[in-house]
């Protein structure tokens, strides 16, 4: 993966977290966690899509 490929991923799992945040209302881990949270999950996707892509 290039640092752009890496950046990317971790823009988009920033936002995902951030939005989740937004719609959950009330509940998850605060701002920062959300975000931390959904950098978490991009990067999981990242490494199953490698995996599916075989």
């Amino acid at each position: 993966m290039t640092i752009q490929g890496f950046l990317t991923f971790l823009l988009i799992g920033a936002l995902a977290g951030w939005l989740s945040g937004l719609i959950a209302k009330g509940r998850g881990f605060g701002l920062a966690g959300n975000i931390i949270v959904g950098v978490i999950g991009a990067l999981v996707f990242a490494w199953l899509l490698r995996y599916i892509k075989k």
